[in-house]
C-alpha cells in the first residue's frame, strides 16, 4: 500500500469514527476501554500507537483521547470511567485530562479512575502486602506478563535474572505508564480541577449504581486473586 492511499485510509476511519458520535449518547462515558467495552457505555480507545492498537470493535469509538473530547460537548454527561487508563499520561497530561473530564460532567456527575496504586507497589517490592507473597504471587504474574512482551526491554542478558527492581519497572514500562498515582497526589490534581468528594473505593464497588461492577481489568489467571486488592479506585463528584 503507498503512503498516500494509507493515510487516505485512515482518515476515513477517523471520519467513520467521528460519525459514531454524531448520535452518541454521552451519559456514561467509558475512556480507555481497551477490549473490555461496558454495555449501555460510550466506548472509547484510540490505542497508544506504540504498544496498544485501537480495538476493532463498532461498540468502540476509535479516537485518539484528545480528538474525542474535542467532539463531546459541555455539560453532558453523568458518568465517567477510565480503568487502567489514567497511568498512560505524564502528570501534566493527567491534569488537562481531568479538566477535560470536569468540563464534560454535568453538575453533580462522578468520574471514577482505576490505576496502580504507587503506594501498594512500594509495599509489593518491600514484600509487606498482607496476604500478597512476592516470590510466590507477584514474580510468576510478572514474568507471565512479561514473556508475551516483544519489547526489548522485556530480555534478559546473559547471566541476568530477573530483580525486584527490573520486575517493578518492566511491570510498568512495558504496559507504557508514565506516572504512577497514590491517593494523596491523584486526590490534589482532581481537587485542582475542582473536583469535591473525593473518595477511595475498592474493586467493583461503588456508592453508585451505575458504577458498581464495572471493573473488568482482574489480572487473569495469574492476578485475580490479588490484583482487586492493590489499584487505586478513586471516585470524585464535580
Amino acid at each position: 500500500m503507498s503512503d498516500t492511499s494509507a493515510t487516505q485510509g485512515h482518515d476515513e476511519r477517523r471520519q467513520r469514527e467521528r460519525r459514531k458520535l454524531e448520535s452518541a449518547d454521552f451519559r456514561r462515558i467509558n475512556f480507555g476501554c481497551g477490549p473490555f467495552p461496558l454495555d449501555g457505555w460510550l466506548n472509547t480507545d484510540g490505542g497508544d500507537g506504540r504498544i496498544f492498537t485501537a480495538p476493532d470493535d463498532p461498540r468502540i469509538v476509535a479516537l485518539d483521547v484528545w480528538e474525542f473530547l474535542d467532539l463531546v460537548p459541555s455539560n453532558a454527561a453523568e458518568f465517567i470511567t477510565s480503568e487502567q487508563f489514567f497511568e498512560h499520561f505524564d502528570r501534566h497530561e493527567g491534569h488537562r485530562l481531568i479538566r477535560q473530564w470536569y468540563r464534560v460532567l454535568r453538575p453533580g456527575g462522578v468520574l471514577r479512575i482505576q490505576c496502580p496504586d504507587l503506594e501498594k507497589e512500594v509495599r509489593l517490592y518491600l514484600d509487606l502486602l498482607d496476604g500478597v507473597s512476592w516470590d510466590e504471587t507477584v514474580v510468576p504474574h510478572r514474568c507471565r506478563h512479561i514473556a508475551q512482551s516483544s519489547e526489548p526491554a522485556a530480555t534478559l542478558i546473559e547471566g541476568e535474572r530477573y530483580t525486584r527492581a527490573m520486575l517493578l519497572n518492566n511491570g510498568m514500562r512495558l504496559d507504557g505508564h508514565k506516572f504512577l498515582y497514590d491517593f494523596e497526589t491523584l486526590a490534589q490534581s482532581l481537587s485542582l480541577a475542582g473536583f469535591r468528594q473525593i473518595v477511595r473505593e475498592r474493586f467493583g464497588c461503588s456508592t453508585h449504581e451505575a458504577l458498581r461492577g464495572i471493573d473488568r481489568h482482574d489480572g487473569g489467571e495469574t492476578g485475580r486473586h490479588w490484583i482487586p486488592g492493590i489499584v487505586l479506585t478513586v471516585e470524585a463528584t464535580k
